[in-house]
Formats: structure tokens, sequence, C-alpha cells
């Protein structure tokens, strides 16, 4: 299963060390719980209980340097997101950001980062749910990403582009 000082994904908090499995008494009952700390935030401290499969399931290994890499080259260049409503789109990003997906979180940020590009073409702006679920995506696939990369997060788009050739995964930050 999971063990202790191993790198791991958590819902949205993306890459987490397992520091402990520790029992706390909550409720009057003993329950054991991974204690987890976020890579890139050790101030975040995460209890996820062991006994609870639906939380669990929220956690899964990261992946390795040869995994990214191959998620990388396989993204796809289309627009998953182009032909959907918006109502449609919103499903989309809230079942990717609860799977965890990264090729379905890829795809996302892809289509977000284009939608973002065009808009700013005409002086307009993301709608701040966009922004809200972009951030989301990046913090869960970046910080997966420069931990196995050996990079910082702010360096995962950079690195992305330039795998790709300069095609854009996303728009360069300010």
């Amino acid at each position: 299963m999971f063990e202790i000082g191993q790198i791991v994904t958590y819902a949205t908090s993306g890459a987490c060390r397992i520091d402990a499995r520790e029992t706390r008494r909550v409720a009057g009952m003993d329950l054991e719980y991974f204690i987890l700390h976020p890579v890139y935030d050790r101030s975040m401290t995460i209890c996820v209980p062991t006994a609870n499969p639906a939380l669990l399931a929220r956690m899964r290994p990261a992946l390795s340097k040869e995994q990214i890499m191959d998620l990388i080259h396989s993204i796809p260049e289309n627009d998953a997101y182009s032909h959907l409503t918006p109502d449609e789109r919103r499903e989309r990003y809230e079942h990717a950001l609860q799977s965890g997906d990264q090729t379905e979180l890829a795809r996302m940020l892809r289509s977000i980062h284009g939608v973002k590009r065009q808009r700013q073409a005409i002086g307009k702006q993301l709608s701040s749910y966009e922004e809200n679920v972009m951030r989301e995506a990046e913090n869960m696939l970046h910080t997966e990403f420069a931990h196995a990369l050996g990079i910082q997060p702010g360096e995962v788009a950079e690195f992305i582009r330039a795998e790709l050739g300069g095609a854009p995964l996303q728009a360069a930050e300010a």
C-alpha cells in the first residue's frame, strides 16, 4: 500500500510526502491516519484516515520521471473542450479535479490556457471560476512534475513547452 517517506499526490494538494502513520483519538475512538505534508508547503498537515476508502482513493503514488515524460509527450494538441458548452466544460473541469487524472488535467489546462490567450487578445480575462480551476490543476500537476523532474513548480510550464518544441501547453505567466 503506502509507506512512510513515499511521495504521493493527494486530492488538490499536489505532491505530498507521507511523514507518519499514527493513531489519534477522535470522538473517543482510536483511528489510524497517514500524516502528509505537501512537498512545497511544509506548513500544511493533511491527515488521511486509513480506514476511509473514499479519502484513501484520493491518494495515489506520484508518477516517476519516465511516466511524466510519457505523459508530456502524449498530451493531445487538439482542444478536447472546445466543442462543449460552458456548463459541460464546468462539469468536465470538476471531474478532472476530483479524479486527479493527470492526462485529463493536462488537457484541461491546455484548453483553459487557449481560452485565456483568446480572451487576452480581445482585452478580456478568464472568469474567476476558470482562474480557480486552472490554479488548482496547475498545483496538482506542477508540484508532482517538479518533484519528479528536480525543478521548481514555477519552472514546469517552461519545461513542458521546451520538451514539446515550443508547443504552448500554457501561456507564460508574468
